[in-house]
């Protein structure tokens, strides 16, 4: 048996001398260094991330928390049997044929009158405008609660109607007056209207 040497003709590659990695090369050096800016680097972008969060949440819940409020208004309201139960013998079935549409009609009244004696006005305004300030949901509202207790017919109630989408926004600083003058769906009477009753 004989000990064969390994020479640059033998083929076999000379054996490479390693070192431990605990120990302080050059090149362990820069490793270390360049894992120290590697979680430098990813802190900083969490930080950046969270940051960026915290902001568009903040803007978030300051923007669209009046979202979850709607101008109100609250007056009281005569339901006039007249117009809401016609027969005058409370039978359900019939007072269920009249529609919403009579019911805004109840709202719209005693809404002006209560803002008549108020003496809630501005100069130019009709009664039509008044009403229709009114949220389209309230006298389905109405027509539900009346419906769910007759006795109601001939009463006056205190009752909370939801303000239109447009008094809603100019409230909310939305809409102004340039904007109301070009839509269809509000007048800068009824914005003065609603700053008149905000202040009454």
């Amino acid at each position: 048996m004989t000990d064969i040497s390994q020479s640059p003709d033998s083929g076999v590659p000379p054996m490479r001398t390693t070192s431990s990695l605990m120990a302080d090369t050059p090149r362990t050096r820069r490793r270390n260094a360049a894992e120290k800016r590697f979680r430098i680097y990813g802190l900083i972008a969490v930080s950046i991330a969270l940051t960026t969060l915290a902001i568009m949440l903040f803007t978030i819940f300051r923007d669209g928390s009046s979202a979850f409020v709607q101008a109100k208004i609250t007056f009281p309201v005569t339901i006039d049997a007249t117009v809401v139960d016609k027969s005058g013998n409370r039978d359900l079935a019939e007072m269920s044929k009249v529609t919403t549409v009579g019911y805004g009609r109840v709202l719209g009244a005693s809404l002006v009158q209560y803002m008549t004696d108020r003496n809630i006005s501005v100069d130019g305004s009709s009664e039509k405008e008044i009403a229709d300030m009114i949220s389209k949901v309230a006298p389905a509202r109405l027509r539900d609660m009346v419906l769910a207790d007759p006795s109601l017919v001939g009463q006056t109630i205190t009752f909370v109607a939801l303000a239109t989408g447009r008094i809603d926004g100019y409230l909310k600083g939305r809409v102004d007056r340039d904007i109301a003058a070009r839509d269809s769906n509000v007048t800068v009477l009824q914005l003065d209207l609603a700053d008149a009753m905000v202040d009454a």
